[in-house]
């Protein structure tokens, strides 16, 4: 007997890492991936709020950093 998919996840959780398997190397991707793992115990996550989270916290980086460097970038952001 073939088992049914997903066998430890949620179908929404599946269906969204699914989704990302074949642009897994995109940074939209990686993080839609993450989310995916992440609804195995935060089932109500929510895409769109984690993404709004995310580029809030980018705008507010990027408007302390001069320059373009990353490891400015990443000492800034550390402090989140």
């Amino acid at each position: 007997m073939k088992p049914m998919l997903p066998l430890c996840c949620s179908p929404a959780a599946f269906q969204l890492m699914k989704k990302q398997v074949a642009v897994m190397d995109s940074p939209d991707a990686l993080l839609e991936g993450a989310i995916a793992i992440a609804m195995h115990q935060m089932p109500d996550i929510e895409l769109q709020q984690v993404d709004r989270t995310i580029q809030q916290y980018t705008d507010v980086v990027r408007k302390r950093v001069r320059g373009s460097q990353p490891q400015a970038m990443l000492a800034h952001l550390h402090e989140f």
